[in-house]
């Protein structure tokens, strides 16, 4: 008896651990392959640069267009129910209209800090008004890793979209 428990343990320990991995691992290669003509799409009409909203939708999501945050965000660019209605996103699992909305959000942040990506990928995360009081990155440890990821992320997905 005290086996079955080791093994059903060590299985439930595991296995989400082991299989979560390679979920993920699928999720970020199939994932981008197959946003990228929407984000290519929405970049463009916007004019945002394709690798900055693909490195949000990473950060964000890790492509996985179904997760809701436990703040409630979601979505592939975890948009809150307020942003999205605000951009008129009405299905936020929907790919196309989420892309579409984070990717008219982050304009609308460029515009606000004319141009500086770093305190618009801030403002995408801590909001704007906490930009602007901080006057720089926010200092919320969240923010100032969210958006060294996202930075990190941009420049590597620059490569993938050199045309």
């Amino acid at each position: 008896m005290l086996t079955l428990a080791l093994l059903l343990f060590a299985y439930c320990f595991f296995a989400p651990r082991f299989f979560g991995i390679l979920d993920l691992m699928k999720t970020e290669d199939e994932g981008f392959t197959v946003y990228r003509p929407v984000i290519n799409n929405y970049s463009k009409e916007y004019n945002v640069p394709p690798a900055l909203v693909a490195a949000m939708i990473k950060v964000e999501s890790d492509f996985r267009p179904h997760l809701v945050s436990p703040a409630g965000a979601s979505g592939l660019m975890q948009l809150m129910p307020d942003t999205a209605r605000a951009l008129d996103v009405i299905n936020v699992f929907n790919p196309n209209e989420n892309i579409r909305g984070g990717a008219k959000y982050i304009r609308s942040l460029l515009d606000q800090f004319r141009g500086n990506v770093t305190l618009a990928v801030a403002a995408y995360n801590a909001g704007p008004g906490a930009v602007q009081r901080a006057g720089s990155v926010p200092p919320y440890p969240e923010t100032q890793r969210y958006v060294q990821r996202v930075l990190q992320h941009f420049k590597t997905f620059k490569k993938s979209f050199r045309t």
